[in-house]
């Protein structure tokens, strides 16, 4: 089994395409919580594919992807090359020496999935069997077998949800 921070490796552009956007409520929160402006720059730690750093950037902050997997991280870096206020950064979320001061808010942000978005997000995910295992046809046919059942018009609902984690560095003076 590959090291959790690299588990994710292999399935760069199935979790570019098939993983869930992040809610504009989540800058909504930040500018509630925190001020956030367009002035703020913006640790994104743990930045994979640079989903959410795209919606920092899109709100006009400067940020910093904070990635240790290089696929994930190259996978961010070309995903995002239009955007020139994004700087990527090879590290690990325990490595950024930023202080443990926090809160947590969730988020409801269902996935509406037809068939090849469902494949696509479990193949995203990284214990997911891959081409050539010997299970990988059976894990297939199983999924199938759950769409058919639970979908709608050609659609299923994931439920998910988006806890976002954020705090103000203390800054001493």
């Amino acid at each position: 089994m590959p090291e959790p921070s690299y588990r994710f490796s292999r399935r760069v552009d199935n979790y570019i395409k098939h993983r869930p956007r992040y809610p504009a409520a989540v800058l909504d929160l930040l500018r509630a919580e925190c001020s956030l402006t367009d002035a703020h720059v913006i640790a994104d730690i743990g930045s994979g594919t640079g989903l959410l750093t795209e919606l920092f950037l899109k709100n006009g902050n400067r940020v910093y992807g904070i990635e240790p997997d290089p696929d994930m991280r190259a996978g961010g870096e070309d995903y995002l090359r239009a955007y020139p206020r994004f700087t990527s950064i090879a590290a690990t979320a325990e490595a950024t020496t930023l202080p443990d001061h926090s809160k947590e808010k969730v988020f409801e942000n269902p996935l509406v999935c037809d068939w090849e978005g469902l494949k696509g997000r479990v193949l995203s995910n990284g214990p997911a069997l891959e081409p050539g295992d010997l299970h990988y046809p059976a894990m297939l046919a199983a999924l199938a077998e759950i769409f058919r059942a639970h979908q709608d018009n050609g659609t299923v609902t994931i439920e998910h949800d988006t806890r976002v984690i954020y705090g103000h560095l203390q800054v001493e003076r």
